[in-house]
């Protein structure tokens, strides 16, 4: 739990560079835009292996469900979309 928390806060002083505050600015427009995101998708969007890191900063002021999801081949990964209640 601890280092969680220290991860996020380390993420959360990140963001103060440019690029990343412009990255953390796509995934939320994209999500806004009614998209259902994906690590994957945010990767190749964005091009960043961060896309959690900044969804966990994101749902602290957006209302983001998550859902876990099992592809054919049997891979699973976690959905992202914006609600429509406000949070």
């Amino acid at each position: 739990m601890l280092i969680n928390i220290l991860k996020t806060k380390v993420m959360e002083e990140l963001i103060e560079t440019p690029r990343c505050a412009k990255n953390l600015q796509k995934i939320k427009e994209m999500l806004e835009s009614g998209k259902v995101v994906t690590v994957i998708s945010i990767k190749r969007t964005v091009n960043t292996y961060e896309g959690r890191h900044y969804l966990a900063i994101l749902k602290k002021t957006m209302n983001i469900i998550r859902e876990w999801v099992t592809s054919p081949n049997g891979r699973r990964y976690k959905k992202y979309w914006l609600s429509k209640q406000p949070k």
